[in-house]
């Protein structure tokens, strides 16, 4: 696909000739009559393929084997063109495919990727340099751009030496040129792909992982299209004035090791965003980008560019192939973030927060109780260090810092928010409490505090991270909580205990929505929207106080030939108007809700939400308690459509609060 957008459908269709044994590529317009076999392209699998020539499969394990022996390459397939009504798209000649041709630069970084990393994939293809992460002419520019940036400060120093401006001004208008320069690694490599859905490029790095790209977009560095010079240059220029404090007062920056720097202290402002584990291989990443700021910068900043790559060793993540194996990274991550953690305490003044940021998300099931729940390695050894350290946390604030429509956002149910921990020391009167203490404190205050994040409208998939900040504020202001037989209760055993609590919480809530919803929903966790036999639906209906033919007249349901079956979205009445709905369920609100925002955008699901009035909050609470259900589940595509209608919610209320004042109608506005 080159464009999905309606009226403008554009794709790249190989034209095959066996015979010769050649093929070319065409580009084609208009909606395709089979949009299936664009939609699939050639891939038939994870990382499998079919051949062109012969339709013969290709696996992976024999593409893997071709790269590393040099035997994979790519072909031009479209230029992409400004028109004068917005994009055209062209089949690829024979000279411009010649163009692009040319020979890598010698100066260009011809430094090693790591043989191993966490996230990095593409050395099972045999690209095993940093060069090799983009084509021929991508590397020309990024190569010559560098330079030149590092020509910067000699041309600003000659055009201002008889100013007052200092040598130190020249170096630091250098400096920006050269950020802006190592920028452009992000959108000139063969890791940025096309964004059929927008009918443009966009950057690499999206996943914090180095994983093969099978077609990419070379954007046009004299053009305004993403990754052009003119716009690495202003984005750099929009920071210092949008976001950098216009102050007289001198700012101090440090490289040093968090775990063996130490400040003179006390410090009255603490804020850190510490390692997520074994989540992201920071040093490892930086290399992609530090190999051409190093030739943009190294004659400014000669100290900090003294090495080829970024240091690693002592780098403060959970990596095996750095440690030589699992247990020994998680020991080495657990021995230095505690001690890292220790260097804060040490600088807080006394009466003063540290705000800790996390977004991490990763979890284990275990058995606790009698049932299933989550905890997080990650998390557990990140809170162990603080509770060991005698921080306890105060305060949880989510914030939202990551775009709808960045790559993870969009390709799986990705942490949307950031998590603040507020911590002070513990102080030395701290408690000591029982399991049962705990247990009885958390369904104390854990609802209001998980109400308070609702109305704030964090994400469902951020739910569960949001919940850890309450929970441990409780277990983390208590010097020890005794398990039954005297031992101390652990980390991970309270991070359980607080998503079961979460857990209890969110099925509490059902108790709010009408009988033929929670029917709805007990049904939909046991079969989603397949069908079921008549009898168990009846069963559970009149547990619910209903009856499987009162459920079907609500709509909610189809009844026929001994079988139920919850109606898909897409089976829902385009035109449904709860005001003239005799029968009325939350059930419905959040399913229509969700149909009319993926079919008709936000403008009409707010419409629904201003006809909704009052009935509209409780379909809010619905996603998230749906929400819940797919996570445990592993239903990952049915748990995006809830998470999507909370996160569009607030747009959704202001909209809807628009519609209310243009009509004169009422709209429900929500007290936060």
């Amino acid at each position: 696909w080159l464009s999905k957008k309606p009226g403008k459908e554009a794709w790249v269709e190989p034209v095959v000739d066996r015979a010769q044994r050649t093929w070319r590529f065409e580009v084609r317009t208009g909606k395709p009559g089979d949009v299936a076999a664009v939609d699939a392209g050639t891939k038939t699998g994870r990382g499998d393929f079919a051949c062109l020539l012969s339709g013969q499969p290709m696996p992976a394990a024999y593409i893997r084997e071709q790269g590393q022996g040099g035997g994979l390459r790519d072909r031009l397939m479209t230029v992409v063109a400004e028109g004068k009504r917005g994009r055209v798209y062209l089949s690829p000649t024979d000279e411009q495919e010649a163009v692009a041709r040319v020979q890598v630069p010698a100066g260009a970084p011809d430094t090693d990727l790591p043989v191993q990393a966490l996230g990095f994939r593409v050395q099972n293809y045999g690209i095993s340099r940093h060069v090799q992460l983009q084509t021929p002419r991508q590397a020309v520019f990024l190569d010559e751009f560098c330079r030149l940036a590092a020509g910067v400060p000699h041309r600003v120093w000659s055009d201002l030496v008889n100013s007052a401006a200092s040598k130190e001004y020249a170096n630091a208008i250098g400096l920006l040129a050269a950020l802006s320069a190592s920028k452009a690694a992000r959108f000139s490599t063969t890791l940025s792909y096309w964004r059929p859905d927008e009918g443009k490029l966009s950057r690499a790095f999206g996943r914090q992982t180095v994983q093969m790209t099978w077609d990419f977009a070379e954007t046009n560095p004299f053009s305004s299209t993403g990754g052009d010079l003119e716009g690495l240059a202003n984005g750099t220029a929009d920071v210092l004035i949008s976001a950098v404090p216009q102050s007289s007062a001198n700012g101090k920056a440090y490289q040093a090791d968090a775990a063996t720097y130490l400040s003179t202290g006390p410090l009255e402002v603490i804020s850190s965003d510490p390692p997520y584990y074994d989540n992201i291989a920071y040093a490892d990443l930086s290399d992609c980008f530090y190999v051409w700021l190093r030739i943009a910068a190294a004659s400014i900043l000669p100290e900090l560019f003294s090495t080829v790559l970024t240091p690693k060793d002592a780098e403060i993540i959970s990596e095996p192939n750095r440690r030589g194996g699992r247990e020994a990274a998680l020991r080495f991550f657990e021995d230095r973030i505690g001690v890292a953690v220790s260097r804060i305490v040490d600088a807080m003044a006394p009466a003063a927060p540290a705000t800790l940021y996390y977004a991490y998300k990763q979890s284990e099931d275990d058995e606790v109780d009698g049932a299933t729940v989550s905890a997080s390695t990650g998390w557990e050894t990140f809170l162990g260090a603080l509770v060991a350290s005698g921080l306890q946390t105060t305060g949880t604030i989510p914030i939202h810092t990551e775009g709808r429509t960045r790559m993870r956002a969009q390709a799986s149910n990705a942490l949307a928010t950031s998590i603040v921990l507020v911590c002070r020391k513990r102080p030395p009167t701290a408690p000591t409490i029982t399991r049962a203490d705990f247990r009885r404190q958390l369904r104390a205050e854990l609802p209001a505090a998980l109400k308070a994040l609702q109305h704030g409208n964090i994400a469902p998939v951020d739910m569960a991270q949001a919940s850890i900040g309450p929970g441990m504020a409780i277990y983390s202001r208590c010097t020890r909580v005794l398990e039954a037989d005297g031992a101390a209760m652990t980390v991970r055993t309270a991070l359980q205990l607080i998503n079961q609590a979460l857990d209890e919480y969110l099925a509490e809530q059902e108790g709010e929505f009408d009988p033929d919803t929670r029917f709805a929903l007990t049904w939909f966790e046991t079969r989603a929207f397949d069908a079921g036999p008549y009898g168990e639906a009846e069963t559970l209906a009149k547990a619910r106080n209903v009856s499987v033919q009162g459920v079907a007249e609500a709509g909610i349901l189809h009844a026929a030939a001994g079988k139920v079956r919850l109606y898909k979205r897409a089976e829902l009445p385009a035109n449904w108007d709860p005001a003239h709905d005799r029968r009325p369920t939350v059930w419905e609100a959040a399913q229509h809700l969700i149909k009319r925002l993926d079919e008709k955008g936000e403008a009409k699901a707010a419409e629904l939400v201003a006809a909704l009035g009052a009935r509209a909050a409780p379909a809010r609470d619905l996603a998230y308690r749906l929400y819940n259900v797919c996570e445990r589940k592993g239903w990952a595509e049915e748990g995006r459509a809830y998470n999507g209608l909370v996160i569009a919610w607030p747009e959704l209320e202001k909209l809807a609060a628009n519609v209310a004042a243009e009509t004169g109608g009422p709209a429900q506005r929500d007290l936060f």
